[in-house]
């Protein structure tokens, strides 16, 4: 599950990046006073984890009940959508992997499969600009 947390004052956020630091997953890391972070925990470990939030007046709600059962519906979208679009549409409502999108442009614009990115954060834009 994932709980995400709001720290009202720094002794609060300072508890929280302690626990960061300490390997607790977080998705969304502590950053500033009355920012929303992300936790997420186990469900065993859930009573002592809010156990550890209330002891400092941290609010916390559970954002997340299910990681897994959420991945597994999001996997079951993607299939559906795979099977139901035409492979002449690129549907750009929906998520799509950089493997979906670089075949995609790499099957209706000719390049050859030879490009390399710089990296993964801008391979996108980089591919983009190398379109236009």
């Amino acid at each position: 599950m994932v709980i995400r947390v709001v720290p009202q004052i720094h002794q609060q956020l300072d508890y929280l990046r302690h626990l960061e630091s300490t390997g607790v997953d977080f998705w969304l890391g502590p950053t500033w006073v009355n920012r929303s972070c992300d936790i997420r925990v186990d469900p065993s470990s859930y009573p002592l984890i809010t156990q550890s939030l209330d002891e400092l007046d941290l609010s916390h709600d559970i954002f997340i009940d299910d990681v897994g059962r959420l991945i597994e519906e999001e996997e079951q979208q993607i299939a559906l959508r795979r099977r139901s679009t035409s492979e002449k549409i690129f549907d750009l409502a929906n998520y799509h992997t950089l493997d979906e999108v670089s075949a995609y442009f790499f099957q209706n614009t000719g390049l050859s499969l030879n490009c390399r990115f710089r990296s993964p954060a801008s391979s996108i834009n980089w591919l983009l600009f190398t379109l236009i």
